[in-house]
């Protein structure tokens, strides 16, 4: 268990509040995007909908605009041991290597990549808690994604995997960017105690395997539980799989709110579960799976 010292975050919902409260609200801000591929053909061809923070720009552009958004909520100057940020699996039919070399330099500080897809901010607080254990004073982890630069949506678009007349059950496109601050349990200055677990995959998603690997996760009894469903066929069966194991029945994060927003997703979920505590769950495209626990700090240290 690690405490949780300030948090920023970035998504096409807004900011923390914000994004918190349109969630529960059902509200959106979902868009055609007119420079996208064509779904469909003859007159039903139209644009994918999509979820937009930033207007236009290649994958470099919009991370980089993205991270400082976010950047700028977490409003510390952070002197951490170990910056982390996670990034998508990565795919040379989408980008070139080149472009996820290296992340950015903050304050002095440049954070080694987790290209883990949706389950690497678990992966990434495993190793956070892991280092302040042994040492380390503040640990930084972060999480940026956009699915809405040009050739992620070629690479959507030629796997089918877009929302449109002829695949229904594809995704909506985000983009979306968080920062955690982290320290000891017993920090007196903690928002909240964070708790992850992950595993890592290897390429197979069968729903019976997905659902044992996310069932062996062993949450635990915190209020709401979070899934990152995206409208993907594997995606809903691996969770109809598990839900009925689940002591609970989980609040999604319905993909129309804010989009897929990919290796982001699961540390902007956890951000908007700050209030009241929340268990996020996630699972990669090459069939990792992770989970966040998110805990109110014990009212006799408040």
């Amino acid at each position: 268990m690690i405490a949780l010292l300030a948090a920023g975050m970035c998504t096409p919902l807004g900011p923390q509040t914000v994004a918190a409260a349109a969630i529960r609200a059902g509200l959106s801000r979902a868009r055609q995007l007119d420079d996208g591929p064509l779904l469909g053909v003859g007159e039903d061809a139209h644009p994918p909908v999509g979820h937009q923070v930033l207007a236009t720009g290649d994958a470099a552009t919009r991370h980089a605009g993205l991270l400082e958004h976010a950047w700028t909520e977490l409003a510390v100057a952070p002197a951490c041991d170990l910056a982390l940020l996670c990034t998508a699996l990565n795919d040379p039919r989408r980008h070139s290597p080149d472009m996820t070399a290296e992340g950015p330099d903050l304050c002095g500080l440049r954070p080694r990549l987790l290209p883990l897809g949706h389950a690497g901010p678990a992966a990434a607080l495993v190793e956070a808690e892991r280092a302040i254990a042994t040492g380390a004073r503040q640990v930084l982890v972060g999480a940026v994604e956009t699915r809405l630069d040009p050739s992620s949506l070629a690479w959507l678009a030629h796997d089918d995997r877009l929302r449109g007349p002829e695949t229904p059950d594809g995704l909506q496109p985000g983009e979306g960017a968080a920062w955690w601050l982290l320290g000891r349990a017993d920090a007196r200055d903690a928002l909240a105690l964070v708790n992850a677990r992950h595993q890592p995959g290897d390429g197979r998603r069968s729903p019976a395997i997905l659902a044992q690997r996310l069932s062996s996760l062993e949450p635990g009894p915190t209020p709401n539980h979070w899934i990152d469903l995206t409208g993907e066929p594997w995606r809903a069966r691996a969770w109809g799989t598990l839900l009925p194991q689940l002591p609970m029945r989980p609040e999604i994060v319905h993909p129309d709110l804010w989009g897929d927003l990919g290796a982001a997703a699961a540390l902007c979920a956890a951000t908007c579960a700050l209030h009241g505590g929340g268990t996020v769950w996630a699972l990669g495209e090459d069939g990792g799976v992770g989970l966040i626990e998110v805990r109110p700090v014990p009212a006799e240290r408040g």
